[in-house]
């Protein structure tokens, strides 16, 4: 129940998408293709759940790819690299490296757990750094319907909370084989619904912006 829980707040993410990005200029259009991406990801972790099949291999396709979207997001819509102080390439090179030595490491059958902690960790700072070049800059900015706000407001949540979650994985499934509390996946539950909704709101402030000017 929980697994569909997690696609339909996906569906409703990329519903409010579609109906509010189409005739927003690039990079905000991809958050369609990546949302249709998300949601066909989870639908085949689920088939495979369902079926005992692995998904390691497809899913370490996706902790790739969110990673570099998520880059996207911060300094192409977020303007992360707007102070020169955080050059764009550290971030990705790092992690590029980390993840390639994890894959020849392991090998590709395995989810590459490690990557996923250092992503999260990484988009953890970099968020940090978002708000505090957003509370040191000179202009004014009304939060409330700042679209680039709500986008890192999510992210940051989300990944400071997965980092925790799978750093005490063991602890957490332990708890769920002995008390039968699956209470890592109602953590994963509750971060995507702040996710998808903290990025639901970003798009209903694009398209705002976007019919008022």
């Amino acid at each position: 129940m929980i697994l569909y829980l997690n696609i339909i707040f996906e569906l409703i993410c990329l519903c409010f998408a579609v109906f509010t990005l189409p005739k927003v200029k690039a990079p905000w259009t991809l958050f369609i293709l990546y949302l249709l991406f998300v949601v066909g990801i989870e639908s085949y972790g689920l088939y495979a759940a369902e079926n005992h099949i692995s998904s390691k291999m497809v899913y370490n396709i996706y902790v790739l790819i969110n990673f570099y979207f998520v880059q996207a997001i911060l300094y192409k819509i977020c303007n992360l690299n707007s102070t020169g102080k955080i050059p764009a390439w550290i971030f990705s090179v790092l992690f590029l490296l980390f993840y390639g030595g994890e894959l020849m490491y392991n090998g590709p059958e395995q989810f590459t757990l490690t990557s996923m902690i250092l992503s999260n960790i990484l988009i953890t700072i970099q968020s940090l750094y978002y708000f505090y070049s957003l509370m040191t800059q000179d202009d004014f900015v009304q939060l409330k319907s700042h679209a680039p706000f709500w986008l890192v407001a999510g992210l940051l949540i989300h990944a400071f909370g997965s980092t925790a979650s799978f750093l005490f994985y063991e602890y957490l499934v332990a708890i769920n084989k002995e008390l039968k509390i699956p209470v890592r996946q109602v953590i994963i539950l509750f971060l995507n619904f702040i996710l998808y909704g903290s990025w639901s709101y970003a798009f209903v402030c694009k398209y705002q912006q976007r019919i008022s000017s």
